[in-house]
């Protein structure tokens, strides 16, 4: 919006005295129309340049797609996505609109605050020394594209996940050297090992955001080197679990503008409960919350709404 590029890059605030009083006046507003999808963001935690490009995003969202012929980007196109993601109809006016951007121009900084470092940075330390050993690991074009890390204990292995043409699970000494990798259709984000005979392999689908149902959850027998595919057709999935004392498993679909977190029945391929129909679950982990001898889940979602949730088991 011309209102805001003018001001962008700005060191000062150059907003009048009348300008902060009419977007003061606005704020009961800005933050009600702003806290219907997410907690409100203060003015001053992002500068006026980052406002300019967050506030359209914003705008598709509440069903405005221009504004004073200026065209905003939004994925509405997108086959994969459910219509209800972008409303057919607009939420807000676009005088209000205009109190959006008005608001956050004239209360933004031009620029944001250095940071006060309470410990400069400093040279590395010299307790660690690196190690290449590029010729082993997969690798897009020369570029590593690494997705998942973890080791196994008791073996001295590093396991790597990365994408390459599809998808690469791959083991390693600790001095860098290949043992094995195998192939699958897409980047492994996850394995859980916590049977030995049969590891649960998740596959992203794509790496780069998309809406896409191109995920998948194998199982892989690490002896044998075997695959079976448990599920396909899932929206990015990052984590599958085994939950304890259960035939089921806990799916982290993180997604993209979409996404769920689901328990899965592996035996008969059904859904056994959806924890949360949002985008951005990215790790769980298993703990009683509540002392009540029974294990609650605790997943961290960091994408959209970003929080911790914690599902009780009732």
């Amino acid at each position: 919006m011309t209102l805001l590029l003018a001001a962008a890059g700005c060191n000062r605030d150059s907003s009048s005295a009348s300008d902060r009083e009419v977007a003061r006046q606005n704020e009961s507003f800005v933050r009600t129309a702003c806290g219907t999808c997410h907690p409100f963001t203060p003015a001053d935690r992002l500068d006026k340049e980052s406002w300019s490009e967050v506030i359209p995003f914003m705008a598709c969202r509440m069903g405005i797609y221009s504004h004073k012929g200026e065209p905003f980007q939004s994925e509405r196109g997108d086959p994969n996505l459910p219509p209800e993601i972008y409303p057919s109809e607009p939420i807000i006016s676009h005088k209000q609109l205009d109190q959006i951007f008005h608001y956050f121009e004239t209360l933004a900084p031009g620029r944001l605050p250095d940071q006060d470092r309470r410990l400069a940075i400093d040279k590395p330390t010299s307790r660690f020394r690196r190690t290449t050993n590029e010729r082993s690991f997969r690798a897009v074009e020369r570029i590593p594209v690494t997705t998942f890390v973890d080791f196994v204990e008791g073996e001295r292995q590093v396991l790597v996940g990365s994408m390459t043409a599809t998808g690469d699970l791959a083991s390693y000494d600790l001095s860098g050297n290949l043992l094995w990798h195998e192939s699958f259709p897409s980047a492994p984000t996850h394995v859980d090992r916590s049977s030995d005979q049969e590891w649960l392999v998740t596959c992203i689908g794509s790496v780069m955001p998309s809406n896409a149902k191109s995920g998948s959850i194998h199982t892989f027998d690490p002896e044998s080197k075997t695959t079976t595919t448990l599920r396909e057709g899932l929206r990015r999935p990052l984590q599958t679990l085994r939950i304890p004392d259960s035939p089921h498993v806990l799916v982290n679909g993180f997604g993209h503008l979409v996404g769920r977190t689901f328990i899965l029945d592996p035996q008969s391929d059904s859904e056994v409960q959806q924890l949360a129909d949002v985008p951005g679950a990215i790790s769980s982990t298993f703990v009683d919350w509540d002392d009540d001898g029974q294990l609650d889940i605790l997943t961290l979602f960091a994408q959209s709404r970003e929080s911790i949730k914690l599902f009780r088991n009732t």
